[in-house]
């Protein structure tokens, strides 16, 4: 199936929106959607103009997990921070799908598209509260790779 592939990248997005706030989320989705906005704006079908609202989707999508993560464990602030991009990337997909590639990007692809990124969110939710409770369990009080850092 054309343009769609499984990856984990929002795995960093969403560790450092947890750890760090929501400003490095920010900065950690526009660094993860570099390789998608290469692989699928520039190399891809969508352009290099017409692919820069990646970079906003991901953006947006670690700014918000940073928010969430204050009030709520990575299970539900994972999910809930994707909803935007999701919505996003569905109303962005249906404007290039009218607009200049109605035979190239089918409803099913973008069905696809939705249900690939909405199972790797379930996964990543799961990876980062695994992650979180066990860093929990260690008493440990600084971020994982702080940590590391020092």
């Amino acid at each position: 199936m054309p343009q769609v592939a499984f990856d984990l990248s929002h795995l960093a997005t969403f560790a450092v929106a947890i750890y760090f706030g929501p400003y490095y989320g920010l900065l950690a989705g526009v660094i993860v959607a570099l390789y998608p906005y290469i692989e699928f704006g520039v190399l891809g079908m969508f352009g290099p103009a017409v692919g820069l609202p990646i970079i906003l989707g991901k953006a947006m999508t670690g700014w918000v997990c940073g928010v969430l993560a204050r009030w709520m464990h990575p299970y539900r602030a994972v999910p809930l921070s994707f909803i935007p991009e999701c919505l996003f990337t569905f109303l962005f997909l249906k404007a290039v799908q009218t607009w200049m590639l109605p035979d190239a990007l089918t409803s099913g692809i973008i069905s696809d598209i939705l249900i690939k990124g909405w199972v790797e969110v379930l996964i990543m939710s799961f990876i980062l509260e695994t992650v979180s409770h066990r860093h929990k369990a260690l008493n440990l009080n600084a971020p994982p790779l702080q940590l590391l850092l020092n």
